[in-house]
């Protein structure tokens, strides 16, 4: 790419690019962050999660006996690990996908290579769980995070093909005002 082609990209884009460029490597760095934990700093950091939510829709946990915490917490930490990996991946979805749409690509090609980038991730995730003291590498995680990716992914491509659809058809009634404006003007000469 010559630097004539850079110059006359419009500043916005590339503004957009470096935001989800950022945004995709925050959110990977969060994803490594949380995975480099290991087994019980994980188990604990849920928990509290756990806590926070119950504790925000009902009232009556804090009344309940530490027994009856504890229960309620371990029935659902499963839940919400799995909820937290497909909705965290789902935002790695959003971001690259987002990212890619700033490109002139193809519906197909934005999406496999966001669904290729985001599953590639997911793997080395888990991959990397499988060093970390308690952890281990599942594939149920895996494909929990490819689905969360493909939601995220699905979504904003939906919004840009929608966007772009608006645009093509805005053109063409532009283009039919206008060829009616110029058959006016020649009609009155």
């Amino acid at each position: 790419m010559t630097g004539n082609n850079l110059t006359k990209r419009p500043k916005h884009i590339i503004c957009l690019r470096v935001l989800f460029a950022i945004l995709i490597l925050a959110i990977a760095t969060f994803i490594f962050y949380m995975s480099a934990q290991d087994a019980a700093t994980s188990s604990k950091t849920s928990s509290g999660v756990i806590v926070k939510i119950i504790s925000a829709l009902d009232n009556s946990y804090k009344f309940k006996s530490p027994q009856e915490q504890k229960i309620l917490i371990r029935s659902l930490q499963k839940i919400v690990r799995k909820s937290a990996h497909f909705c965290i991946y789902g935002l790695l979805g959003v971001f690259s996908a987002s990212f890619l749409a700033t490109f002139k690509l193809r519906f197909v090609g934005r999406f496999l290579i966001s669904q290729g980038f985001c599953s590639l991730y997911a793997v080395s995730d888990e991959l990397h769980q499988r060093f970390v003291a308690g952890r281990n590498c599942e594939v149920r995680d895996m494909l929990i995070d490819s689905g969360g990716c493909f939601c995220g992914i699905i979504v904003i491509l939906f919004f840009v093909y929608l966007t772009e659809r608006r645009k093509e058809v805005n053109s063409v009634m532009r283009k039919k005002e206008l060829l009616k404006q110029n058959q006016s003007l020649a009609d009155k000469l």
